[in-house]
């Protein structure tokens, strides 16, 4: 790509892998803005231009796009720009003005802010789940795409032990649809990774400890999570089964003063790689790349067996590539 001089976000594949979905921001102060690209990198539409965007991403189908949203920079909303399967040069401004839906205004009075949490439901491609907060705690809710249809979908509080949880940044569904998981804050500071069923039951608390856990992403079987956990500024990538077995360290960078945001990690479609952001010395701050490991790669083996996927070092050039996304 070309567009804009930094970006910011995660970029994301179509459902048919033949465009993909990001982020640019032609000025550090000024707001992202939404695009799409085509496969051959040829065709760019300049989606969202008048709402600062972020996290892009499609519905199973590829017939919406959803993004977290926002003016002055705050990306406290959910927008949806529907029908985006035509050619990539009739999105160009399609998400302006009218052309969006914030499906996240529906109680501006009592709940009118949040994390710009999302996730699309795997069982309905026009539903998805999103997060509003009151005095700082959130709530789940899905809403149809075109913003109608709300209904909550976790308690009015969420609360497992230490006070009401407020939702942090993203959440992920299940791939049969039958949980979400979402990292949150309790009111003692901690931070963790919690599970709540579709029909609002079940809510557990996954991860525990000094960490400050955030980022989940289900494994395509559903039966692992991988998360990114930041242990007073040594984050590493970290994955646990849903029945809080075999919580392990994937990963052995030990990130410290760097931006979190900027990394990311996802799973092949059959589950048994991983996709992680690196750098070229595990603990420095040099050449941050895409790397390849094994689902059974520990902190003690990951130095040696992850494989570079992404581009290499070239004197006197540095590399920054990060948010791999193996999967739609």
């Amino acid at each position: 790509t070309t567009e804009g001089t930094t970006s910011r976000d995660f970029p994301r594949w179509s459902p048919d892998r033949m465009r993909y979905v990001y982020t640019t921001n032609n000025n550090p102060a000024g707001p992202n803005l939404l695009h799409v690209g085509s496969l051959d990198g040829l065709q760019v539409a300049h989606v969202i231009n008048d709402t600062s965007s972020e996290r892009g991403a499609w519905n199973s189908t590829g017939t919406h796009l959803a993004a977290a949203c926002g003016f002055f920079f705050s990306p406290d909303d959910v927008c949806v720009v529907p029908n985006v399967s035509g050619s990539i040069p009739s999105l160009d401004g399609k998400g302006d003005g009218a052309g969006k839906t914030f499906v996240t205004d529906f109680d501006p009075v009592n709940r009118g802010t949040g994390p710009g949490a999302f996730h699309w439901d795997p069982t309905n491609p026009d539903r998805l789940a999103v997060v509003r907060d009151s005095a700082g705690t959130s709530r789940i809710y899905t809403v149809q795409f075109d913003g109608t249809g709300v209904s909550p979908l976790s308690p009015d509080v969420m609360d497992v032990s230490n006070g009401p949880l407020r939702i942090i940044e993203t959440m992920d569904w299940s791939p049969d649809g039958t949980q979400l998981v979402f990292a949150a804050a309790d009111s003692m500071f901690n931070q963790y990774l919690y599970l709540i069923n579709r029909d609002g039951t079940g809510l557990t608390q996954l991860t525990s400890g000094s960490g400050f856990d955030s980022h989940p992403v289900f494994s395509p079987d559903g039966q692992e999570v991988l998360f990114l956990r930041d242990l007073s500024c040594n984050a590493d990538f970290w994955a646990i089964r849903v029945d809080k077995t075999n919580e392990r360290q994937l990963t052995g960078e030990g990130t410290c003063d760097f931006d979190l945001g900027l990394l990311g990690a996802d799973w092949s479609p059959d589950g048994q790689d991983i996709a992680v952001t690196g750098f070229e010395q595990p603990g420095s701050q040099n050449n941050l790349a895409i790397y390849r490991i094994k689902r059974t790669t520990t902190a003690a083996t990951y130095a040696t067996e992850r494989v570079l996927v992404g581009r290499a070092a070239s004197a006197p050039f540095q590399v920054r590539d990060f948010q791999p996304n193996w999967r739609p």
